[in-house]
């Protein structure tokens, strides 16, 4: 019988979040002399790597502990050089922090990651007034 036969005959895959999916699955691949190596790697693979996390893993009802920070600061000054030029400066950062973030709940796959994503910026900005007609304005920003 080849590989595709005993898919076939023996093998029925549910939707991806009915329960025990992942079960059925392994424990069939496992059920298979030829497959039984594969389906011992995988279930290795998806297995909880320490007791830590496996201990999260039965203690929780379904939601994964995870936060997220996010921190901005911003400020602006402004200036008269003169009675014709003025100016100001604007200033932002931002940090980002997320921690177990991800789809898919305690199934997912990078369940375990850590994101800090800082950005900032800097915008100036200078106007000078020629005359009540005409007036010039110049700005730069940086990201």
């Amino acid at each position: 019988m080849t590989l595709n036969d005993s898919l076939r005959s023996g093998l029925q895959i549910a939707a991806p979040n009915a329960a025990g999916d992942q079960n059925a699955f392994l424990n069939y691949l496992s059920s298979r002399p030829a497959l039984a190596p594969l389906g011992a790697g995988v279930r290795n693979i998806l297995t909880a790597p320490s007791a830590r996390a496996a201990g999260l893993y039965a203690a929780t009802t379904g939601q994964f502990p995870s936060n997220d920070r996010d921190i901005l600061l911003s400020g602006r000054i402004d200036h008269t050089f003169n009675d014709s030029d003025t100016g100001f400066a604007r200033l932002n950062f931002t940090r980002t922090s997320l921690n177990n973030q991800g789809i898919g709940g305690l199934n997912a796959v990078s369940r375990g990651r850590s994101l800090k994503a800082p950005t900032g910026g800097i915008l100036l900005s200078e106007t000078h007034t020629f005359n009540s007609t005409t007036v010039n304005e110049a700005r730069a920003q940086f990201s």
